[in-house]
C-alpha cells in the first residue's frame, strides 16, 4: 500500500514481537526495490486496531517526504 512517497508491505510478526507487524518499505509500486524495513511492536501501537496501525505507518514513512528516492 502507498504511504506518502513509498510503498509498504506488512505481515504479522512472530517471536519476541508476536502480536506486532514486520514492515518492508519499497521505493517502487511493484515493490521490488526495498529501501527499509521496520517493526511495529505491540507496546508501540494497538496492533488489533487497523486505524492505529495505519497511523503508525504514516508517521514512520514521513521520514521519506524530504528524501530523494
Amino acid at each position: 500500500m502507498k504511504y506518502n512517497k513509498v510503498y509498504v508491505s506488512t505481515c504479522p510478526d512472530v517471536g519476541e514481537n508476536k502480536g506486532g507487524y514486520y514492515c518492508q518499505v519499497y521505493s517502487d509500486e511493484d515493490m521490488t526495490i526495498q529501501i527499509d524495513d521496520f517493526c511495529i511492536h505491540p507496546d508501540d501501537c494497538d496492533c488489533s486496531d487497523d486505524n492505529a496501525i495505519e497511523k503508525f505507518i504514516i508517521e514512520y514513512t514521513k521520514i521519506y517526504d524530504d528524501k530523494s528516492i
